[in-house]
């Protein structure tokens, strides 16, 4: 498990996307920001939450290889349309989108 809450701003260091035996990223209430939010999530990840920080850009899901069963990323600037690749994360318990600019329909 990785927490960061020591109001940590800039981007987040691509060695988090190296850590194969992380399953769980705490990251919420930083100032951290970015336009490509995923590289740098483990596949191994099953609990995410990057909620209250600064990440921009569209939302780029692929649902290949990743095993997330809760995914928290409310109160961000991310944009586009909700990705149809959701559908195919049949672990996917809790999804916290809310407050970013995204459109579509689940």
């Amino acid at each position: 498990m990785l927490q960061l809450l020591c109001h940590y701003s800039g981007t987040v260091p691509t060695a988090f996307g190296h850590m194969s035996a992380l399953s769980f990223l705490y990251v919420e209430s930083n100032a951290l920001s970015g336009s490509d939010i995923l590289p740098f999530l483990s596949t191994s990840l099953e609990d995410v939450d990057i909620s209250d920080n600064l990440f921009s850009g569209e939302f780029p899901f692929n649902a290949s290889g990743w095993s997330f069963i809760n995914f928290y990323a409310r109160d961000n600037h991310i944009s586009g349309t909700i990705p149809t690749d959701l559908a195919f994360f049949h672990r996917i318990v809790r999804l916290d989108l809310s407050n970013n600019v995204i459109a579509g329909t689940l």
